[in-house]
């Protein structure tokens, strides 16, 4: 296998699939303000606190069982229906492995980098994207 075959896909590191920053909202947003800013960003998930300092991830999904429990968008922080059992992975870490890790872990998200030094999120998308490209 060439190199650049190597570099395709789900051997590829998934530094190689992090855009630019990290989305990050205050754990006393309202869920009101999760889904604009999860809007704005067109991202399916939200790290609470920032790069320094995660204090948790709220996805599309937590917004849309916050609603379905019937709790109020404005009342509801985002620091309320954050999982904090967060996955981390490493920069170089596959995306075939990460994709492994999510299966294992079962979540849709995984912190690239650690609590005090994130430096991206990959999804559940991103690891579909890369293994199209393989």
């Amino acid at each position: 296998m060439t190199r650049a075959a190597a570099m395709r896909g789900g051997d590829a590191p998934v530094q190689r699939y992090l855009s630019g920053g990290v989305a990050t909202v205050a754990a006393e947003a309202t869920l009101r303000e999760v889904a604009r800013k999860l809007m704005a960003v067109e991202s399916g998930a939200l790290v609470v606190g920032s790069t320094d300092r995660v204090d948790g991830v709220v996805s599309e999904r937590d917004v849309v069982r916050a609603i379905g429990l019937g709790r109020d968008l404005d009342g509801c922080r985002a620091a309320d229906v954050a999982r904090t059992d967060l996955v981390y992975c490493d920069p170089s870490t596959t995306m075939a492995e990460v994709g492994a890790l999510m299966t294992a872990e079962s979540v849709r998200h995984v912190l690239v980098g650690g609590p005090s030094r994130l430096v991206g999120i990959v999804s559940a998308r991103d690891v579909l994207l890369a293994r199209s490209q393989a």
